[in-house]
């Protein structure tokens, strides 16, 4: 087992040029642990309008981590198919907020959707925080809740970093991801002293200050800033858990769990034109070989995701996906074109 103070690494780092070899000796760490019913903790529950009702709820790890999570369990109030929607937050990141303005839209398309926040009191390597997802998928499985034999993902940022793990994960737990929706995964390489790393130092300011953009216009905006003031804790317990969960975001894990998805993943993973910190033309190349992967060029910089258009993107393609489950198709029977692609493509082929 590996504990929480070890960070994974691949036994060796090719170049980013050695096409189908990066990654290639990375071994899914195995963990232990479960989530421990007996300590669960019930917050009040959240009615979401229109869209569905809330249920968020404190998770804790019965291994040696002390690890808990905030998970919160939104019920759509017309649900279209048993697929659920599962998500990580992005660093930095509460379910609250933006999160949540995505669970809404999700289940205002007939989507019921799981966000498990970050780590509470601890510092684990992503794979293993991958992991515990679908540790808390079994536990709402066993409560009746959800199947959760068939799942889609959707993460930012991090979420997506952390979405790669889930998938990988997925056969392990008998579980199938049938879509994944992953926009600007960073870090596939490891943060080192190198000519990279400096080149995206430079181009850091430029992606916080987009970022700095990004939130000052929304906090701004009368119909969403005070929501969206939710998204992030600003307590000290909030920025002690916000470095927590940065460190392993450095250790280029999210490549190494990229390498160990199913060759017949579904995905469309954005990458916004102005980052230079997403590792696009790495992860570009790690999953290469992968048929099923559609990769996108939005507009803008990093702090892009909490876009209004960035959550129509994100609803324009579940909605697709929704389309069909309600249809009763079966994820064989889905027709992908028309999730990736659209209308268009499925027309002239």
């Amino acid at each position: 087992m590996t504990t929480a103070e070890t960070f994974p690494q691949s036994t060796s780092h090719p170049s980013p040029t050695e096409k189908g070899v990066l990654y290639s000796d990375y071994i899914l760490p195995d963990y232990d642990g479960n989530v421990d019913a007996s300590s669960v903790v019930n917050l009040p529950v959240q009615p979401q309008g229109e869209y569905g009702i809330a249920y968020p709820q404190l998770l804790s790890m019965d291994d040696d981590t002390n690890t808990s999570y905030k998970v919160v369990r939104f019920e759509a109030a017309n649900p279209r198919s048993d697929v659920w929607v599962v998500k990580d937050t992005a660093w930095g990141t509460q379910p609250e907020g933006l999160n949540t303005d995505v669970a809404r839209k999700l289940m205002s398309m007939g989507f019921n959707v799981i966000i498990k926040g970050p780590e509470i009191g601890s510092s684990l390597p992503l794979s293993q925080s991958a992991f515990n997802t679908h540790k808390v998928l079994d536990y709402f499985s066993s409560l009746g809740y959800l199947s959760a034999k068939q799942i889609a993902v959707e993460g930012y940022s991090r979420g997506s970093m952390l979405a790669f793990g889930t998938n990988a994960y997925a056969e392990d737990f008998g579980r199938n991801v049938i879509y994944s929706n992953l926009t600007d995964p960073c870090n596939a390489l490891p943060i080192r002293s190198d000519l990279e790393t400096i080149k995206k130092g430079i181009r850091l300011p430029l992606d916080l200050g987009l970022l700095a953009l990004a939130v000052g216009h929304t906090l701004t905006s009368p119909g969403r800033g005070k929501h969206l003031s939710k998204t992030a804790d600003l307590s000290r317990e909030g920025g002690k858990q916000f470095i927590r969960t940065g460190r392993p975001l450095m250790s280029g894990e999210a490549g190494m769990m990229a390498a160990r998805t199913p060759l017949d993943m579904h995905a469309t993973i954005a990458f916004f034109r102005l980052c230079g910190v997403n590792d696009a033309k790495t992860y570009r190349q790690i999953l290469g070989d992968r048929p099923n992967v559609r990769f996108v060029r939005p507009d803008g910089g990093h702090g892009a995701g909490i876009d209004t258009k960035i959550i129509g993107n994100i609803a324009l393609r579940f909605g697709r996906l929704a389309d069909q489950l309600s249809e009763g198709r079966s994820a064989a029977e889905l027709d992908y074109r028309h999730i990736l692609h659209g209308l268009q493509l499925v027309k002239s082929s």
